[in-house]
């Protein structure tokens, strides 16, 4: 049967019945039709499953493709969050526009169609975007109709209703992760069956391309050894971060869940530096904290604004070189990325040290659109005296973002890394 304007009245999935906290109504829903029984496979292939089934909000059923990807959740998630990946993966997108971003995880889109056969008219659709981790291993991009004046409905295209899209993926280990999409809308007025059909069987090679480009792109970061050496003098970098650290001057800015956020000004630098405190309570922390940050996958779960890690070179039992890059605090602002070299060690049997520093390195030379920033200092310090389930946790950074940010981009970034501390708090404290 064909898709009609005179189709029953509209009536939303409901809200999931769960205390999950600070997720947005539309991720539960995305989780929740994930979740629904009744399902029933149409088609097998390429290791993907798509699957249908009838719902009570539309005429049209809903679908889900699932596969495995050969690649980590950060990998898609950098896929996903890029605009020229969309466009990619999806031949039948015309137009894919962010209008007005709403918060850190959520903004308005616009996005355009051509038509799955000749004679159906092309549609569009403005869209409330929804993206953020469920848990450290769980990511959901959820995208529901919304309204915006900068795009009214316009002829040739007619305005279809998107009740649910949403891409959930999950960590099944360390090199691979569960892929699933699901949606259901109303393309409004006139539809054949057999459009519907094709627009369907063209998700599957949506879902197909994702795959190949994770897979194609992903890459086995070698893990980077945390020795506990014979205590020796410091290296220049570490002196200059525990320097930093106990230096005069610092204002307090901001105090927040244990966390104390402070800034001052420094002469190298016409960015305020800025240093993070708080105290973790927990049974050999300075190992455990080692271990976390030994581990590369580990670093993008307490980071949300990075794109990229890599670890370039190892250099020696304590150094090593990486390349960052970061997602934008604020529309209008460049990305940046940035090559260090981080050198963590155990200046002594109660201290432990994580420094990251401006380095360079023929592997990741400075490309468009990305600004290329100078970090003159990023530190963890931790200290727990023997016997004690207390750390004193610092983290000190300064850096010169380069080019054009405003005071505004400064301050978000500045905020995400105290929640960076609540976050590595937190993964300390066995809270996740």
């Amino acid at each position: 049967a064909a898709a009609s304007s005179e189709a029953p009245p509209v009536v939303p999935p409901p809200l999931v019945s769960t205390n999950s906290g600070t997720l947005s109504p539309d991720v539960q829903e995305v989780l929740l039709l994930r979740a629904a029984e009744g399902w029933a496979v149409v088609k097998e292939t390429d290791g993907i499953i798509y699957e249908t089934k009838l719902v009570e909000w539309s005429p049209i059923k809903a679908c889900r493709f699932s596969t495995t990807v050969r690649a980590s959740v950060r990998d898609l998630v950098n896929l996903l969050d890029s605009t020229e990946t969309l466009l990619q993966i999806d031949p039948m997108m015309e137009v894919y526009e962010k209008i007005e971003e709403v918060s850190e995880n959520e903004y308005v889109v616009y996005a355009a169609f051509t038509s799955p056969v000749l004679g159906v008219t092309r549609r569009d659709f403005v869209s409330r975007v929804t993206a953020q981790f469920a848990t450290p291993d769980l990511w959901v991009h959820a995208t529901r109709s919304t309204t915006h004046p900068a795009r009214p409905e316009r002829k040739p295209y007619i305005r279809g209703e998107l009740h649910c899209h949403g891409y959930i993926i999950s960590r099944k280990d360390d090199h691979s992760s569960e892929l699933v999409l699901v949606f259901s809308l109303d393309p409004k007025g006139w539809v054949p069956a057999s459009a519907l059909d094709v627009t369907n069987v063209k998700q599957l090679g949506k879902l197909k391309r994702l795959k190949d480009l994770a897979e194609s792109q992903h890459q086995q970061l070698a893990p980077v050894e945390v020795v506990q050496p014979v205590v020796a003098p410091n290296p220049v970098d570490v002196q200059f971060a525990m320097d930093l650290k106990n230096s005069d001057g610092w204002a307090l800015v901001k105090e927040a869940d244990g966390i104390k956020f402070e800034s001052k000004t420094v002469p190298w630098c016409s960015t305020k530096a800025c240093r993070f405190s708080t105290t973790f309570h927990c049974k050999d922390g300075l190992a455990k904290l080692a271990g976390f940050t030994a581990d590369p996958a580990n670093i993008p779960r307490i980071d949300p604004m990075l794109d990229v890690f890599e670890n370039l070179q190892k250099i020696s039992d304590t150094d090593y070189i990486a390349y960052t890059s970061f997602k934008s605090p604020m529309m209008g602002v460049a990305r940046r990325d940035f090559v260090n070299k981080v050198t963590t060690m155990f200046v002594s049997p109660e201290t432990w040290v994580q420094v990251t520093r401006a380095a360079s390195h023929p592997a990741r030379p400075e490309k468009k659109p990305l600004v290329r920033g100078e970090l003159h200092c990023h530190g963890y310090v931790a200290t727990q005296k023997k016997g004690s389930e207390d750390v004193e946790f610092w983290l000190v950074l300064s850096l010169d973002p380069k080019g054009w940010v405003p005071t505004s981009a400064v301050d978000a970034t500045n905020m995400k890394q105290m929640a960076k501390v609540k976050l590595l708090k937190q993964f300390m404290e066995g809270e996740p």
